[in-house]
């Protein structure tokens, strides 16, 4: 939220207004849990545990989808609309300010529902590869959403049997795999595309 009302009333870039916010609330964070004297493990705070994951955990997780699940649905067509053409739908009516902070709160949301699997450092990173990966093969912005969800389930799911056969960090292991994912999403974009194009030349 302090990052959109940053971008929305400064003339600071995005990539500015995102390190500044980061950083800044990435220190508060560790000088509360200095002052508070909480018992951390900073290594499963930055990097993820899924292992450790309680089933209160579980809960507070799945209420947290179906929030962002729900309002997702609900508001679907003016988030779509809006992020293709924020000018078009500000003429046609629709209130941008809303959406634009509907949308953070969505991502925030997402993004605490993350952080016991993944960790701090690398929430990002299964949120934007399994889309980046999905944009990659797919033209459609509806099968770019279901590829990406389907991407992100293939990423955690494999990355939670390496980190449990292997001993390996769980968070790192899953963004590991969802990097895979994108190379080979690359790869075929390639290759298929030239391919395709060829065939419907012909």
């Amino acid at each position: 939220l302090f990052l959109g009302f940053i971008i929305k009333n400064t003339n600071i870039g995005e990539d500015t207004s995102i390190g500044i916010i980061f950083s800044s609330f990435f220190a508060l964070g560790f000088i509360l849990i200095s002052v508070l004297n909480v018992s951390i493990n900073l290594e499963d705070l930055l990097f993820g545990q899924i292992l450790a994951v309680s089933t209160f955990d579980v809960v507070v997780i799945f209420a947290l989808f179906i929030v962002v699940l729900s309002i997702f649905i609900i508001f679907f067509k003016q988030l779509l609309f809006y992020s293709f053409d924020p000018i078009g739908a500000q003429i046609r009516g629709l209130n941008t300010s809303f959406l634009n902070y509907l949308f953070l709160i969505m991502l925030s949301l997402a993004i605490i529902g993350s952080l016991q699997t993944v960790g701090i450092i690398l929430v990002l990173s299964m949120l934007i590869i399994p889309a980046a990966s999905a944009k990659l093969v797919t033209k459609t912005f509806t099968n770019s959403i279901k590829l990406s969800v389907l991407f992100g389930i293939v990423a955690s799911l494999s990355g939670l049997y390496l980190s449990y056969f292997f001993n390996l960090p769980s968070g790192p292991s899953m963004s590991l795999v969802a990097t895979g994912i994108f190379i080979i999403s690359f790869i075929l974009s390639k290759l298929v595309n030239p391919i395709l194009s060829f065939i419907f030349e012909v």
